[in-house]
């Protein structure tokens, strides 16, 4: 029946809807106005191949250590075919310090996807993509384009063995696009991917499913409102349904769902400078079940929810006064993790975290910040410092 649905929606949705990142050419002595991701995309050329991507080096200070302790590197690699025809992928090579002293290196396919564009309404696109639930996974966490020093809780930042509150990526196919409604418009994406798979002894669940442990897909997508004619406002709705349990079980028919709802806000201000505002709200829930190691047994309410709210804010245009002012960036970000009773992952959490960044041009940001951390016991300080730029 979800399939059916799925289908019947995915036939009905032929819409497209293509924003395009403005990039004014500054002087030294200007604001660096980094790109707004929401509305941002590169122009391919007509037809070939480019590579794009970023690199990242971080420094941190916490608990008496300091260290320089990751470093990746993110190329970007994309393919135009024609006017309709086009592929994306990203990889990601990581090496970072593990607790033993030594060197601990990844591979990582991020996203690989062809997309075709069936009309200038829909595109049509398969693989392995982002997903996009929210805003934050599929357009803000590269850390050149993140403006915090880290990801929020809940939305890529690990607590107590709990990442995010979904996949980073799913592999699978799908629809994306948008219509103008009048003045304002409208942007949307549906999809669907092998989806999660329930850990049987916890409630956990995983989203590295390349085989399906199932017959069942999961169908996910969201909507986005852009009321406003300057497109400076957003405010978008997601959801994500799928069977989780493994086939031929008790746990077959568990379900799990995701529901998230974000804002973003960009504004530059005449005499005020740039003001940039993004929140999202995420609810992750699994169905009532009896988990069990063999030994124990577990019951409780599987539903876990977090959100954030940022505030980035940049000067405008100083005729008087050193021209590095111009570049700064103040960020303020407020982030809360709340873990369902009793569950063996995840801990309750809330993180304050203050930023300043020098972006050096549109593409290179020099970002400094403190993470305040509560876990309700006590409240933890940490420094981050992060070198990224995008090419």
């Amino acid at each position: 029946m979800k399939n059916l649905i799925f289908i019947v929606s995915f036939a009905c949705m032929l819409f497209l809807s293509v924003g395009g990142w403005s990039q004014t050419s500054q002087e030294d002595t200007s604001p660096v106005y980094p790109p707004s991701p929401s509305t941002t995309t590169e122009k391919l050329p007509d037809t070939g191949f480019k590579l794009a991507g970023y690199g990242t080096l971080e420094f941190e200070a916490e608990e008496g250590e300091t260290n320089f302790s990751e470093v990746k590197f993110n190329p970007i690699f994309l393919w135009k075919k024609s006017d309709r025809l086009f592929f994306k992928s990203e990889v990601e090579i990581e090496a970072k310090g593990d607790p033993d002293g030594g060197i601990e290196q990844e591979f990582n396919l991020e996203y690989a996807d062809m997309n075709f564009k069936l009309n200038k309404y829909a595109t049509f696109f398969a693989g392995k993509f982002l997903t996009p639930i929210g805003t934050f996974q599929e357009r803000l966490h590269p850390d050149w384009i993140n403006k915090s020093i880290n990801k929020p809780i809940g939305f890529g930042k690990k607590v107590n063995g709990l990442k995010r509150l979904q996949s980073g990526s799913e592999i699978g196919v799908g629809i994306r696009g948008g219509i103008p409604l009048n003045d304002a418009k409208m942007n949307y994406v549906l999809f669907m991917s092998n989806g999660a798979v329930v850990d049987t002894t916890s409630g956990q669940l995983g989203f590295d499913n390349l085989l399906d442990n199932n017959k069942n897909k999961a169908i996910g997508g969201r909507i986005g409102l852009l009321p406003i004619p300057n497109s400076s406002l957003e405010i978008g709705v997601s959801g994500y349904v799928a069977d989780v349990g493994p086939e031929d079980t008790r746990f077959s028919d568990l379900n799990a769902n995701i529901f998230a709802a974000d804002l973003t806000y960009v504004k530059l201000i005449n005499g005020f400078g740039k003001v940039d505002i993004r929140g999202q709200y995420q609810m992750m829930k699994v169905d009532d079940a009896i988990y069990s190691d063999g030994v124990n047994d577990l019951q409780y309410t599987n539903e876990t929810n977090a959100y954030y709210v940022q505030f980035a804010y940049q000067l405008p245009t100083l005729s008087e006064g050193p021209a590095w002012l111009n570049k700064l960036e103040l960020v303020a970000r407020y982030a809360n993790l709340d873990v369902a009773d009793r569950s063996p992952f995840g801990a309750d959490q809330n993180r304050f975290t203050l930023g300043l960044n020098y972006w050096a041009s549109w593409n290179a940001v020099v970002k400094a910040g403190l993470d305040f951390v509560d876990t309700g016991d006590e409240t933890e300080t940490e420094f981050a410092l992060i070198f990224s730029m995008g090419f």
